[in-house]
């Protein structure tokens, strides 16, 4: 396990909503997402891997038909990795949302 573990408050979707995380970090935390479950290093939808500095995304679309608990988790190294998570969830059929 790495050195930091943030695991963030669950968010309700329903399925078939486009979701997008995103993840800005000045350091090198890893970003996990996970539906149903707690996002860890071993079990997860979705971890971009970019390697240092940057951003990280996952652009994702619930799975299933009814609601489910989204999980982000963010991994670092240090307790001074610093970073910045947004979440924009989007109604069903909408389509993954940009920038």
């Amino acid at each position: 396990m790495l050195g930091l573990a943030i695991i963030l408050d669950p968010i309700t979707v329903e399925g078939g909503q486009a979701v997008v995380v995103s993840m800005t970090h000045a350091n090198d935390p890893d970003l996990y997402v996970q539906f149903g479950a707690e996002a860890t290093e071993d079990d997860y939808v979705c971890r971009p891997w970019l390697g240092a500095g940057g951003e990280e995304k996952c652009e994702l679309t619930v799975p299933g038909t009814g609601a489910t608990e989204m999980h982000v988790s963010v991994y670092g190294y240090t307790a001074a990795d610093d970073f910045t998570v947004n979440v924009v969830v989007q109604g069903e059929g909408g389509g993954i949302p940009t920038d």
